[in-house]
């Protein structure tokens, strides 16, 4: 009997002991989760629902509400009031007036700049371009200098202007037309303009300043990316540290600024740079090949949007991504076609750009994790 007790009770502490080890596995798994584990992240979903098909050869829109919005269509103006469900050319000038870059400041207000007979122009409207004026000589420019960017503040008043002086050279007895990068600054509504000559770095025009009138401090041309430091009063080269030497053959494409302080700069070899101080040091947060492994093909943000220092998105040649991680890493989206430019007007909704087709992007459960 004793025999049978104990061959009866081996089975029971064995099933017993089977028992006890999923809950000691358990209990462990749930110790790693809470400590050594990735936490939950922040999740944005997105939505695209067509608005409109753009007017043939539309190759910019820019929305300044979610009702008001410009575009250039091949070297002509049009605007929407109504989201981008209808469009309407608009007259600017004389009929040999060709636009080249359009800057919205506001609902009502815009400004154009272009040129006509060989001779820059820069036109404003206050009516939503019902009417234009030509307020070229308002602005004072200095001779020669030749505009492509502009930053108009809320009181109408254009502050920054980035463009270039003509550089002429004699070189083997042929003219050769080079230009001095330049950006030009009206302090407090003032007539008279700050000009600063970017001497160093390359010959290229400014043709994008980044940021608001009342917080710029990034300029770029083909070649070279400049910081403004408020401080000193200067534009400077941006420091990239020991990854400058990667960056000789790349341009930069596309930059945003959260704040004065946080901004992130994308550059033609894919790379992607973050500041944490207004743009005097940056770091590299993604390296080119991470996104776009093929160096035979154009890699590289376009266009850089961050809703918060985490939560970001961004096209690059027809292709939109977003970050949860303040741009160390990117998820592709699945678009309904090629983005090519993208922009909110608000924390939850904004518009995306195809090759003919005007989109509305909503970011939906934005507060929502897993």
């Amino acid at each position: 009997m004793g025999a049978a007790t104990k061959s009866c009770s081996e089975p029971k502490d064995q099933l017993g002991g089977m028992m006890r080890r999923p809950l000691i596995l358990m209990t462990q798994l749930a110790v790693l989760v809470g400590s050594g584990l990735p936490q939950r992240r922040p999740v944005q979903e997105f939505d695209f629902t067509h608005v409109s098909t753009l007017p043939h050869g539309t190759e910019r829109v820019q929305f300044v509400t979610s009702s008001h919005a410009y575009g250039i269509t091949g070297d002509r103006p049009i605007a929407s009031n109504d989201g981008g469900r209808t469009w309407f050319k608009m007259r600017i000038g004389g009929p040999d007036f060709r636009i080249a870059r359009l800057f919205a400041s506001g609902p009502l207000r815009a400004d154009a700049l272009g040129y006509s007979a060989g001779q820059q122009l820069i036109y404003r409207t206050a009516d939503g371009g019902i009417t234009w004026d030509d307020w070229t000589n308002d602005l004072r420019l200095p001779k020669g200098f030749r505009a492509l960017d502009l930053r108009v503040g809320s009181n109408g008043e254009v502050v920054w202007v980035g463009g270039s002086f003509p550089l002429q050279r004699q070189v083997s007895d042929l003219d050769v037309g080079e230009s001095i990068p330049a950006v030009l600054y009206r302090p407090n509504g003032r007539d008279v303009l700050r000009v600063f000559r970017l001497s160093e770095g390359g010959s290229h025009p400014i043709d994008a300043l980044v940021g608001p009138a009342t917080t710029t401090r990034l300029a770029l041309s083909r070649d070279s990316a400049y910081v403004y430091q408020s401080d000193q009063g200067r534009w400077s080269l941006a420091n990239f540290g020991p990854e400058e030497r990667g960056l000789v053959d790349a341009r930069p494409l596309g930059a945003f600024f959260l704040d004065s302080s946080t901004g992130w700069l994308s550059y033609s070899s894919g790379a992607l740079f973050v500041t944490a101080d207004g743009g005097v040091h940056w770091r590299k947060v993604m390296d080119g090949g991470t996104l776009w492994p093929d160096p035979r093909k154009p890699a590289g943000f376009i266009r850089i949007s961050f809703r918060s220092s985490k939560l970001g998105l961004a096209v690059g040649w027809g292709v939109m991504f977003s970050t949860v991680d303040g741009g160390h890493t990117w998820s592709r989206l699945k678009t309904p076609d090629n983005i090519w430019d993208f922009g909110l007007y608000s924390n939850d909704k904004g518009w995306a750009f195809s090759e003919g087709s005007l989109y509305q992007l909503t970011v939906s459960h934005p507060n929502r994790t897993r």
